[in-house]
């Protein structure tokens, strides 16, 4: 990841969630509440003058 990259969050289902861009070489982004149980969201992230990287499936654990 790089300076300036867009990295955004979907649902299992795919619904968009949150979006972030980075400043440095990594970004956080912060869901109020995904599910009480485990489950899995998607990753994607856009770099300037580039297309949206494929998502990437990234699983949690239940809280």
């Amino acid at each position: 990841m790089k300076k300036s990259d867009v990295v955004k969050l979907y649902s299992s289902s795919g619904k968009y969630l949150s979006s972030k861009t980075s400043t440095s070489s990594s970004a956080t982004i912060t869901v109020k509440q995904l599910g009480k149980g485990s489950g899995s969201v998607y990753v994607t992230v856009t770099r300037p003058g580039m297309n949206e990287s494929d998502k990437v499936k990234k699983t949690f654990k239940a809280e």
